[in-house]
This record gives C-alpha cells, sequence and structure tokens, in this order.
C-alpha cells in the first residue's frame, strides 16, 4: 500500500491481537464448467485457472486471453 508519512500519524498502532488467522480450504473445481466451452469439469486435473480472476477452462480448451478479465492466458493458466 502507498500511504504517505502523514497519514500514517493518525493510523492506530499494531497489536499482536490484531487480525484473525482463517485456514482457507482449496479451491473446488470438479462439478464447474468451462468458461470457453460450457462443458463439465470432472476432474481437477483436468481444469486450469487464470491467474488474474480465477476463472475455469478445461485444459486442453484454454483460450489465449480469459473470456472473463481479457488477460493472456496460454501457458499462464495455472494447474
Amino acid at each position: 500500500m502507498d500511504v504517505q508519512r502523514a497519514s500514517l500519524a493518525g493510523l492506530p498502532e499494531i497489536k499482536e491481537t490484531d487480525g484473525e488467522l482463517v485456514v482457507i480450504e482449496g479451491l473446488q473445481i470438479a462439478g464447474r464448467h468451462c468458461a470457453a466451452t460450457g462443458k463439465p469439469i470432472s476432474f481437477e486435473r483436468d481444469a486450469r485457472l487464470c491467474p488474474v480472476c480465477g476463472q475455469v477452462y478445461l485444459k486442453d480448451q484454454v483460450p489465449k486471453k480469459c473470456v472473463t478479465c481479457d488477460n493472456e492466458l496460454g501457458p499462464k493458466a495455472l494447474e
């Protein structure tokens, strides 16, 4: 975050008890549909994700650009 020094003086001090630790579950992809084809994804290993917005694609149907955020994909899609 880019904050000017003058603005920092007005912020409260951080304490050890601030915040909350939350365990997140893995992303469930099986059962979702490919954004490019509409076909269901049966196995997690068959899916690829857009690294920017998380849109889901079948591994053999990844477009050059994400249909949601227009990010360049191809080999950048995450397994």
